[in-house]
């Protein structure tokens, strides 16, 4: 079994922004402020998406996207874009940097 702190309320069993609700008690954990579970806890980042559209015009970032890795975040935006109305030249993926 393997025992996280609860993403979330990071850790912390409550969530400020709902003390309104059961004294903002998380419902995610419980209130507990961890989680158990068998496997492991799958490991994603988030991704800024860019494109170029015919035309050269370069959009970025154009939307957000999670995912394991930069391959697959492209793949996953490229299944998203296939079903919009940009009619794309090139995708790319930039890893968010957060401190």
């Amino acid at each position: 079994m393997h025992t996280f702190d609860c993403p979330r309320c990071f850790g912390k069993g409550r969530i400020n922004a709902f003390s309104h609700v059961i004294a903002g008690v998380c419902f995610k954990c419980n209130g507990v402020g961890t989680i158990t579970q068998k496997s492991k806890p799958r490991v994603s980042k988030k991704f800024a998406i860019g494109i170029v559209i015919k035309g050269g015009e370069e959009l970025f970032p154009l939307f957000h996207i999670n995912a394991a890795n930069v391959n697959q975040a492209v793949s996953k935006a490229e299944v998203q874009l296939s079903r919009g109305a940009y009619d794309v030249t090139n995708v790319w993926a930039d890893a968010e940097h957060h401190s």
